[in-house]
Parts: structure tokens; C-alpha cells; sequence
């Protein structure tokens, strides 16, 4: 029997004799304490973290001095800090999984770790004396190449890494010891990073999905109105719609102390609802950005259900609804309603378009009543945009998914990753918010730039202490905007799903096609005058015969263009070989493809 096991063997006896004189503890759980104790060797893991700016080397030890009390003291484990800028992170984090595998392919190391295993990689409770006489435990120095616990962003580095056969699966990790991630981060990420993949191989840092549409209605002027009635605000549903039309139509010829509409697009841009716009960026992804290409869909449609496929994928201004909305943006326009933001600040707008997050409504409150008319939208890029995941060679799963719930978790070590060390890069101070019981919220004014992070890659977003001149009570209210959003009706899509090819080239030409007309579009410029004719219906008429003329030229230069009929073909093709249209590659993929994620509750 080695020293060591005599050792421990006499201070568990120590121990529980203690244990037991003090009455605190029985002694079959003040051995099970000191057994777990035991069994949890030291460990040294490695994290790649994404900076924004250089620091000095003197700062990156005191950080990772002050991020290791907590874990050696908490998990028995030690991390080492690899700092990245934007330009090097990733060509650093690959040249491990490079040197890694040279050292595979040396036989210095097996195929299935970074160095070695768990049980060699972690220290059989060696232990130092310290230069205060304090005895420490000993953790292991680690290779270079050892990669645990990463950041990544983009589902193009994420479908790289899982190509590479680098990424773990978390699913386990997340139904046990990490299941606290679940409580701390929005459901909907964790879901379909799932369901995506079949499987959970990163974990998306939490954070604020898209923004709300408002309607700001004038408090003052609405009860001028016939909406003034508990019910009444239900009527207003877009920036279009009849009880709108109407509310701008009565301010414009009786209240003249008030100028009907402002929009925070302006007088062109295209508030427009129920319309999917189809186009892509540059890597095949699908865009929101306006293009030629349209569908009419139901803003309510369950996420994909037969009733949530497009029916049709043609010429914008075919799709009779955007056809409609612009009509009326741009007789808007022609009336004169739109005003200024000053308008809106002075309480003079009668109704405005808004885009943002909670805090916008807040904003306006005591001059408007806010109607939500558009929920934010989780998109696939949210869900890749932001996350930290596990190497498949990491020394320790288990140990890597602690400290990766713990960043998303704890507020004090979440907050000493993102803005350093108190008192050092840092001050807390108080706001000018008050919480329920009148105290100031406590908010984050910076000492230096020594330390500089970004809180959307650093962990969980919505836990992280507020900078000094933000809203520290806008994270609750972000976190019930991410529960009240919907999920895109195109969740999972990409063009390179399908077993057929795409000819990407007519997405090039479809992007400048797009460009040109909404150039085109917002130039529109009706020059009539209602005051020109008898009556409104006059006027009306007058009005569609000339937006008609404006709109034509524009839908034939749409319907000319060669990539249209190529992009709407929903025929299957004759071969795998051959390039099928964007119609067909969408319902391939929907029914297919993807595995349909239907709500539990329904």
C-alpha cells in the first residue's frame, strides 16, 4: 500500500470521526463526500476564446489566474486561455487540430485523444508547497495541440468541424450533469441546433432573437377615434391595413396639429407583411433582404406543416398581397403622411412603424399605446451564429461541458470572461434604474481597454452585466421576447440539402436583378393631387391606373429575366446529375430532408 492511499485512508478516518463528534453528517455520507472527493483527479483543459482586441501577455495571466481559482476550486480543474483576434482565431484553433494530428500520425499520441487519455492526463493528486507554505495540488501541463472547449461561428465553420469529425456530441452531457443549460438557455436554440443535426454538437450562446414590429399609436389622437374601446386596438395589424388607412385618412382632414405616419424605414422602404422574399446571400443561404423572387404565406402557419410550404415562388409583384402593401406605402407617400422622428418624439405622429426590442415600446409609452404586429423571427443563422463547442479529442467530456454550463450559468464567472477583473478592467457603479425595492441596478464602467471582449461570443448574452449607459433591466425583457418568438418557416434550408445540384451562378444574377428593381421601386413617384378631383373615389381610381403604369415596366423587366423560369421549377429533374429550381429543392427538403419538428403541446 503506497503513501498516498495510507494518507487518504487516514484523513477519511480523521474525517469522519470529525464528522460524526459535530453531529452534521451521518457517516455513510461523510464517506461517499470524501470518496468523491477523491475520485475527481486535477485536470488541465484548454479554451479558444475570440477577442476583439491584442492584450498584452501580463493580462492574459491575470485573467487566467483569476478564471482558475474559481475552477481549480470548484472543478479540481485548470484552464489554459488561448486569446484570438478575429484575423488569427481561426488559422490558430486549426493549426492544433493540424499539430494534433501529426502527433497521431507520429505515434507520439493515440488516434482517439489530443494527449493520451483521461486517466493519463490527469494527476494522481500530486501536491507542492507553495512560497506561503500552503499545500497546492499539482495540475498537469498540457501539449500545444490539446484543444477542449472552442468557439465557433457560422454554420459554415460548424458543417466544416463536423465534416473534420471535430465536434462531440452533447446530448448526454445535456440530459445530466449539464442540464442545468437547459433552464438558462432559450429552448428553441437548444431544439433545433438538435434537430438540425440530429443530434447536439455545440452550444449556441444565448442570446436576443431578432426584433419586434411595432404600430405606436398616438393616445391622444386615438381617442379622437372609433378604436378608443377595449377591443379596438385589435384592428391594427399592419402598417396597411383598414384601421390605419383610416386613423391617417381622419388626422389628415381634422387634426392638423398632428401629421399622420412616421416609419422608421422612411418614406420607401417596404413595410410590408405575410410575404417571404426568396433569395440568397453569397454562400447559398437563404436571405430576408427583398428580392424579385416572393411568396404569400400566413404569418400563423405552424413551422413546417403541408400548410406552411410555399405555394408558389414567382415574380414579387405577382404576389398579390405585396402588390397591395406597396400600393398603399406609396399612396402614403402621395398624400403627404409621412412626418419626421422629431414628430415622434414631440408626441405629433399620429401613427408609427417601429423595429426593435422591448425597450422601444418603453421608450414611447407615456404618448403611445404599442400594438405588436410582428413577433421576432429564430432563423438558421441564430442558431449558428454564436456558440462554444467540445472537441471530439478533448481530455474530458464530462469536464469540458462543466466548465462550458458553468460560463452559461454563473453571472460572476460569465461576467470575469467577458470584462476581466473587478477593480482592474472594471467598476461596478450604480444606474439610474431602480430595481422593485428601490435600489440601483448595478452596471459595468470600464477602467481600460486591456480586456476588450464581445458579449454575444463570450457565453450567455442575457446573464451578462449591463455597460454603463445601457438598460440593465432590458435582459428579463429579452428573455421573454426570445420566448414569445416564432420560428422561420424555413428553418434548416439550405440549397445544398437536396441530392441534386444548383446552378448557383442564377443566384448571382437574381441578387443584381433584385438590387436594380428595388432601386427601382423606391424611385416610384405618383404626382397627383386629391384636391384635382371631385371625390376620394376619383382620386382612387386615378391613383390605380397610374401606380398600374409605374409597376409595369418593372414586372415585364422582372418576368424577362432568364433566371426566373429556372429558379420556380418544381418538376423533379430527369437525373441527379441535372440542376433542379429553387421551388423544387425547397419541398424536396421538406419533405425529405429535415425531420419534422412538431411542438410537443400540439
Amino acid at each position: 500500500m503506497n503513501k498516498r492511499l495510507i494518507c487518504l485512508l487516514l484523513s477519511l478516518v480523521m474525517m469522519i470521526a470529525c464528522f460524526v463528534g459535530c453531529g452534521k453528517k451521518d457517516d455513510g455520507k461523510a464517506i461517499k463526500d470524501i470518496e468523491d472527493e477523491a475520485s475527481e483527479a486535477a485536470m488541465t483543459l484548454s479554451m479558444y476564446l475570440l477577442c476583439e482586441e491584442e492584450m498584452s501577455e501580463d493580462q492574459k495571466t491575470a485573467i487566467e489566474t483569476a478564471v482558475n481559482k474559481i475552477t481549480k476550486s470548484k472543478f479540481k480543474t485548470m484552464l489554459k486561455l488561448y486569446y484570438y483576434t478575429a484575423d488569427d482565431y481561426y488559422a490558430a484553433l486549426e493549426e492544433s487540430f493540424r499539430k494534433r494530428q501529426e502527433a497521431v500520425d507520429a505515434g507520439l499520441i493515440g488516434a482517439g485523444s489530443s494527449a493520451g487519455n483521461e486517466e493519463e492526463s490527469a494527476t494522481e493528486e500530486e501536491t507542492y508547497t507553495d512560497e506561503w507554505g500552503v499545500t497546492q495540488i499539482k495540475y498537469p501541463e498540457i501539449d500545444s495541440f490539446q484543444v477542449d472547449i472552442f468557439y465557433m461561428s457560422g454554420y459554415a465553420k460548424f458543417a466544416e468541424y463536423m465534416e473534420m469529425g471535430m465536434l462531440s456530441r452533447l446530448d448526454e452531457e445535456l440530459s445530466s450533469a449539464s442540464k442545468l443549460l437547459n433552464d438558462y438557455i432559450t429552448p428553441s436554440y437548444l431544439s433545433y441546433m438538435k434537430s438540425l443535426n440530429d443530434g447536439t454538437y455545440a452550444i449556441p450562446n444565448n442570446a436576443a432573437i431578432g426584433e419586434y414590429t411595432y404600430l405606436l399609436l398616438n393616445k391622444d389622437v386615438l381617442a379622437k377615434t372609433r378604436y378608443n374601446t377595449n377591443n379596438g386596438l385589435a384592428n391594427f395589424t399592419s402598417l396597411t391595413c383598414d384601421a390605419v388607412q383610416d386613423v391617417l385618412g381622419q388626422v389628415a382632414d381634422e387634426y392638423k396639429d398632428y401629421v399622420p405616419l412616421y416609419s422608421c424605414l422612411g418614406e420607401n422602404g417596404l413595410a410590408v407583411s405575410g410575404v417571404k422574399y426568396w433569395g440568397t446571400d453569397a454562400d447559398g443561404v437563404l436571405s430576408n433582404d427583398f428580392s424579385v423572387l416572393g411568396s404569400e404565406y400566413l404569418v400563423g402557419s405552424k413551422y413546417k406543416t403541408q400548410e406552411s410550404y410555399m405555394a408558389s415562388v414567382g415574380s414579387i409583384l405577382n404576389v398579390s398581397s405585396f402588390n397591395d402593401q406597396l400600393k398603399t406605402l406609396k399612396k402614403y407617400k402621395t398624400l403627404g403622411y409621412f412626418g419626421t422622428e422629431q414628430d415622434l418624439k414631440d408626441g405629433k405622429a399620429a401613427v408609427a412603424y417601429m423595429q426593435g426590442s422591448p425597450d422601444v415600446a418603453a421608450a414611447y409609452s407615456d404618448k403611445y399605446e404599442a400594438v405588436v404586429i410582428g413577433k421576432p423571427t429564430l432563423t438558421t443563422e441564430d442558431v449558428y451564429r454564436n456558440m462554444f463547442a467540445v472537441s471530439t479529442y478533448t481530455i474530458s467530456l464530462s469536464r469540458s461541458m462543466e466548465i462550458v454550463t458553468y460560463l452559461n450559468t454563473n453571472e460572476d464567472f460569465r461576467n470575469l470572461i467577458l470584462y476581466g477583473i473587478e477593480d482592474e478592467n472594471y467598476e461596478l457603479v450604480n444606474s439610474d434604474y431602480l430595481d422593485a425595492e428601490g435600489t440601483p441596478y448595478k452596471v459595468v464602467r470600464r477602467l481600460n481597454n486591456n480586456y476588450m471582449m464581445d458579449v454575444n461570443k463570450t457565453g450567455n448574452a442575457l446573464i451578462a452585466y449591463t455597460l454603463d449607459g445601457g438598460d440593465p433591466t432590458l435582459n428579463d425583457l429579452l428573455k421573454k421576447q426570445n420566448n414569445d418568438a416564432v420560428i422561420s418557416i424555413t428553418m434548416g434550408f439550405r440549397l445544398d440539402i437536396t441530392d441534386y445540384s444548383i446552378d448557383m451562378t442564377q443566384f448571382d444574377e437574381l441578387r443584381t436583378l433584385s438590387a436594380s428593381v428595388l432601386k427601382k421601386i423606391e424611385d416610384i413617384s405618383i404626382d397627383l393631387k386629391p384636391s384635382d378631383y371631385a371625390t376620394e373615389a376619383e382620386f382612387d381610381a386615378a391613383f390605380d391606373k397610374a401606380f398600374k403604369e409605374a409597376i409595369a415596366p418593372i414586372n415585364s423587366e422582372i418576368s424577362a429575366a432568364s433566371c426566373i423560369s429556372s429558379l420556380r421549377s418544381y418538376s423533379e429533374p430527369a437525373s441527379e446529375d441535372a440542376n433542379c429550381g429553387l421551388g423544387f429543392a425547397y419541398h424536396y427538403w421538406a419533405e425529405n430532408v429535415v425531420k419534422i419538428y412538431v411542438e410537443e403541446e400540439e
